[in-house]
């Protein structure tokens, strides 16, 4: 019996430091997990002060196409309606429906850009460039994509390059195609500069 009870405390006493040490272990590796995720965060944050303003919000790299029409747009993107009133987003426009921030672009250190989406009516979805200052004000916007379903007439797409921005719209009235192209400069100050053909 002593023999017995002998051998069931080496077992229990066995398994609880088995137990502990694989407490400590899993402790340990979450405990790093966390650490490496806020040094992860706090270095974004400190290198990139665009993600300070929307964490969320999308970062592209140039070069880029925004070709955003109704096919490939189903009110993708973040919702923010203080934001957009903060900016004052095409106030003089209450016809705008259902405004979207889908991604921002890093053009400068001195003024965010981020691009937001919108339908205008039933028939017109607008995609337009917008450059922010610091304190929340907007500095210049340019529609970068717009497509109409109404006639399904008229479309506008962009390539987007650090240092230009080339719009191409599309006119389809007529039976052949017209298309005409708009290149743009981004100035320091974050303005829509057109650049002469």
């Amino acid at each position: 019996m002593k023999r017995y009870l002998l051998i069931l405390a080496v077992v229990f006493s066995t398994t609880g430091c088995q137990e502990k040490s694989l407490k400590n272990q899993y402790s340990f590796k979450e405990t790093n997990i966390v650490k490496d995720t806020l040094a992860v965060i706090k270095e974004k944050n400190i290198d990139d002060p665009i993600n300070n303003k929307f964490p969320d919000l999308p970062n592209k790299s140039f070069p880029l196409i925004d070709s955003t029409n109704f096919d490939n747009y189903h009110n993708l993107g973040i919702k923010n309606d203080l934001f957009f009133k903060k900016i004052q987003f095409k106030k003089d426009q209450p016809e705008i429906q259902n405004s979207r921030l889908k991604y921002q672009l890093h053009f400068s250190e001195k003024f965010q850009s981020v691009v937001i989406s919108y339908y205008q009516g039933e028939h017109e979805l607008f995609t337009t460039l917008v450059n922010i200052s610091e304190n929340d004000q907007i500095i210049d916007q340019l529609d970068i994509a717009y497509d109409e379903i109404a006639e399904s007439a008229f479309r506008k797409t962009s390539s987007i390059n650090q240092n230009k921005i080339v719009v191409e719209d599309w006119n389809y009235r007529n039976d052949e195609p017209i298309k005409t192209i708009t290149t743009y400069q981004i100035s320091q100050e974050g303005k829509f500069k057109l650049i002469p053909q």
